[in-house]
């Protein structure tokens, strides 16, 4: 059976800091982790890019910084995104599924909307090959997946989450 966990909150409270202790804690447990995850840049405690990591590797590539200029047009993006790492991570999520667990940092606009930055997680998420899936989602997009996909759970990430929350979803295979 698969499970997908929408996980979402504000920017920058530390989503991607709890997705690594995820994947971590994951895999002293012996499950087969995926996916991608996308930490902050940080200069002076200021996030000023983004980079993305490819869980089953270790290996980071970076994905985008922010505009160096404040934007007028509020339909453009606030990020300047490296279409080379765009395409690796879209083949990274190609090849995270079959897994136990996926995990997608994060889906947005450009994956909704354009269906650009990392458009093959939709299709992972649709294919549902997957025990647990733990999809960092953008708020403002609940209405707009709460119909498509078959979320399990909703959770509003708070800082001193427990990484063994989801444990109930693998109790049936594990016991």
């Amino acid at each position: 059976m698969s499970n997908l966990v929408v996980l979402y909150g504000p920017p920058e409270t530390g989503k991607s800091s709890f997705l690594e202790q995820l994947v971590h804690y994951y895999h002293t447990l012996g499950l087969e982790v995926h996916g991608l995850i996308s930490p902050a840049i940080l200069y002076e405690n200021i996030k000023t890019g983004i980079r993305a990591k490819d869980i089953s590797t270790g290996e980071t590539r970076f994905l985008a910084a922010k505009r160096p200029v404040p934007l007028t047009d509020t339909s453009k993006l606030g990020y300047v995104f490296n279409e080379q790492t765009v395409a690796w991570g879209n083949e990274v999520l190609s090849s995270s599924v079959p897994t136990e667990v996926l995990i997608i940092d994060e889906i947005g606009p450009l994956e909704l909307k354009l269906n650009k930055g990392w458009a093959n997680a939709l299709d992972c998420i649709r294919g549902r090959s997957y025990q647990l899936a733990i999809v960092v989602l953008r708020e403002s997009l609940h209405d707009e997946i709460r119909n498509k996909w078959p979320v399990a759970e909703w959770l509003l990430f708070q800082q001193g989450m427990k990484v063994n929350r989801f444990d109930r979803y693998f109790h049936e295979t594990r016991t």
